[in-house]
């Protein structure tokens, strides 16, 4: 309400539900039907959800976020319940993508160098993917991988500001691929966190 003084406490609160919907599963929309909602709120969410947000494929979200659209890039975590041996190139095909899997570097160093290559002006790749299955690699693992895309990203920011010639914009996300039956023992993570 600081911000944006003109807007009134209605409107924040369906924001506000609109971006926790956008954080949901669709099998906990679905169950949201058995909760002590109101039905034409289910109702509303629901076709918010399943109609209006993009929870198709991977391929339908960022075809749909417009990935030249934001000047500094996306920075996304996606929790998914796919397998991590999904093939992420052929998903993404239209996307020229940089796909690695966290559990093959076994130094901090070798996951450095390359996220590195990516925000290098080597690298034509527009968006780099990494792959972490949350049963494998530890919390740990990943925060320090979402600090090192970060502090890269921070370092090709301030480049591609200064350079003459246009560079395209690049984007990252990490997947977290969670398993149904695994009790929650990880915690939330996202591009604000610590």
């Amino acid at each position: 309400m600081k911000n944006n003084p003109e807007a009134d406490e209605e409107e924040i609160l369906e924001k506000c539900k609109e971006c926790l919907i956008a954080t949901a599963t669709s099998d906990g929309v679905v169950r949201a039907e058995l909760s002590a909602l109101e039905r034409d709120e289910f109702e509303k969410w629901k076709h918010v959800y399943f109609n209006q947000q993009h929870h198709d494929s991977l391929y339908d979200y960022f075809d749909n976020q417009g990935t030249s659209s934001v000047p500094n890039g996306h920075l996304l975590i996606i929790n998914t319940f796919s397998n991590i041996n999904t093939d992420v190139m052929f998903c993404l095909r239209k996307f020229s993508c940089q796909v690695d899997k966290l559990s093959i570097f076994k130094t901090e160093a070798q996951l450095s160098n390359r996220v590195k290559h990516f925000w290098s002006e080597e690298s034509n790749d527009q968006m780099l993917i990494l792959q972490c299955d949350i049963t494998t690699v530890s919390t740990g693992c990943i925060k320090l991988a979402k600090l090192i895309i970060e502090q890269f990203r921070k370092d090709f920011i301030a480049k591609k500001d200064q350079m003459e010639h246009i560079v395209p914009m690049k984007h990252a996300c990490i997947i977290l691929h969670i398993h149904r039956e695994q009790e929650s023992t990880f915690s939330s993570f996202n591009f604000m966190c610590g």
